[in-house]
């Protein structure tokens, strides 16, 4: 199996205070329908999961075309748009059912893990790219950038309840704290001038580097890379050792 499609409808808890579904919700969705693309899987995949078998996030691309609002049917596909060795990539559209916009597109790169929680060579149930996607994904995302001494900078503790059953902190939840993390600056004139920074993110860029474990005192640090568009820049880190950085466009 190489693709897979469901519907999902926007609930009032998954809305923002501007009434709409931010990106680590996003996020969620595609997870939501990775979790599906297991479940509908043949006898042999649904095995592999069951006895051990997961997939770890490396890096995430997402591009909000519209907002998301309340009550909001969606059509969701999810097809294998690369698969390598050990990884693929998951290649995620949302399009609203009434009328069939484009809401919002993704990919998801994901190494395949044995039992012993060891990158392993995918099996040839998991080794099928669709041979004919519903469209073509081509989200290059902006190159990092130094994030140099005296960027904003703000601490978040690892809560237990962020925490997904692999016992680290769920790949959304990064983005919820860059999220945050951009909203302070923003309030603050981090950025620049006053307000800059602060509009809806329509673009993202995120990459998992190590695990963000319960309790652990996690620093992200932002500044602004360029102003047309608003590109932002942000580091996470545990101890002076980065775990993860990102690209936001505002």
């Amino acid at each position: 199996m190489n693709r897979i499609e469901t519907e999902i409808v926007s609930r009032g808890y998954e809305l923002d205070a501007g009434g709409l579904v931010p990106p680590h919700m996003l996020l969620r969705y595609m997870e939501h329908l990775r979790w599906e693309y297991v479940e509908r899987g043949s006898p042999e995949v649904k095995a592999l999961f069951r006895s051990g078998h997961t997939f770890v996030v490396v890096a995430q691309t997402l591009r909000a075309a519209r907002g998301i609002g309340l009550s909001v049917r969606m059509r969701a596909i999810l097809w294998i748009g690369r698969t390598g060795r050990t990884s693929m990539d998951f290649h995620h559209v949302f399009h609203r059912v009434k009328d069939g916009a484009l809401l919002a597109e993704g990919i998801t790169t994901v190494v395949y893990l044995g039992r012993r929680g060891l990158p392993t060579p995918l099996p040839e149930c998991l080794d099928r790219v669709d041979p004919n996607p519903p469209v073509k994904l081509a989200l290059e995302p902006p190159a990092f950038e130094v994030m140099p001494p005296g960027s904003f900078e703000r601490s978040y503790r690892v809560r237990a309840d962020d925490l997904d059953f692999l016992q680290h902190m769920n790949q959304a939840g990064y983005a919820a704290i860059y999220d945050d993390a951009r909203q302070a600056a923003a309030a603050e004139s981090a950025y620049g001038p006053e307000g800059m920074g602060s509009g809806r993110v329509r673009f993202l860029h995120i990459e998992y580097v190590q695990s963000a474990l319960s309790g652990n005192e996690l620093i992200v640090a932002t500044r602004l890379y360029r102003s047309d568009p608003v590109t932002l820049g942000f580091v996470m880190s545990r101890d002076g050792a980065c775990l993860s950085r990102a690209v936001f466009q505002v």
